[in-house]
């Protein structure tokens, strides 16, 4: 049963990778799908079901702090929304909680931010708009780590 939710979860993260690559828009059933499955690996694993609140508190709050550097870095009240972070790439954080503990959570978040950094910097002139595919790059990063535990039996990470 856990392998077919695992392959679930492939399926919506290569939508996902799709959909931002190609368009740079995610469709919010993707992400809503991603989490409610998320939440029923994480039960039939017998972990509580409230296991997400610590990583998305963690991303709430830096979020915040992102928004307000944002703030004094214009000298002004602004929507980070607007130019420098797509909404869905916040909701695509938020979806993903439920496979990580706060710990790995933030393991995922800093190397996989590193990871678009890097591909930014590789790809910077074949980007047609100058957005970089946040959810799309951490998708492949979380399908990589899904094939590596089932594959090899190792979990890299306490990932669910």
């Amino acid at each position: 049963m856990i392998l077919i939710i695992d392959l679930i979860i492939i399926i919506l993260l290569g939508i996902i990778v799709y959909q931002d690559f190609k368009y740079r828009l995610i469709h919010i059933l993707v992400l809503l799908f991603i989490f409610i499955v998320g939440l029923l690996r994480n039960i039939l694993n017998d972990i509580s079901f409230f296991n997400f609140l610590r990583p998305a508190l963690f991303i709430s709050v830096i979020l915040f702090f992102l928004w307000f550097y944002l703030i004094i870095k214009s000298k002004k009240i602004i929507n980070p929304l607007d130019k420098h972070i797509g909404l869905g790439d916040i909701l695509f954080f938020f979806s993903i909680t439920p496979f990580f503990t706060l710990k790995d959570y933030i393991i995922y978040f800093i190397s996989g931010l590193l990871f678009s950094i890097i591909f930014a910097l590789f790809f910077k002139n074949y980007i047609e708009k100058k957005m970089i595919p946040l959810a799309g790059l951490l998708s492949i990063a979380l399908i990589i780590l899904i094939f590596l535990r089932n594959l090899f039996t190792y979990n890299l990470f306490n990932f669910y």
